[in-house]
């Protein structure tokens, strides 16, 4: 399931939010699904101007195969969070700052932060 919408703001900016909903299941032998998997991710974009905008994402995945009774045989959850600041400054130049946080519970969790500056080569032909 997925609905997306965009509203206008004052000073010529605007909000889009797009969140998705995921799930899949597949029956085995008997009560419980030899698959399992479901998601939620929320895509957020603050455009604050035409060159400039503010990109949030919130995102939860859970996955069971093989469950042969009420707990899978093998379990995999996921959550990813991350925020990116982005400034375009002409065709050819655009920088990004942002920061992103992966965690699973059977690995430790990453957090990033990082700086991207994009310049495009050529003539642009």
């Amino acid at each position: 399931v997925q609905a997306s919408s965009r509203w206008a703001l004052p000073g010529g900016r605007s909000l889009e939010i797009d969140p998705v909903l995921t799930g899949t299941r597949i029956n085995g032998d008997g009560p419980y699904p030899s698959l399992d998997e479901t998601g939620v991710r929320l895509l957020s974009m603050l455009h604050l101007s035409a060159q400039e905008s503010v990109r949030v994402i919130v995102q939860n995945e859970r996955t069971g195969r093989g469950a042969g009774g009420p707990a899978a045989a093998w379990v995999e959850r996921s959550r990813h969070r991350s925020m990116m600041w982005k400034k375009r400054f002409s065709s050819r130049y655009q920088v990004a700052l942002g920061t992103q946080w992966d965690a699973r519970p059977d690995r430790p969790s990453t957090r990033e932060v990082f700086l991207k500056l994009e310049a495009s080569l050529g003539d642009g032909g």
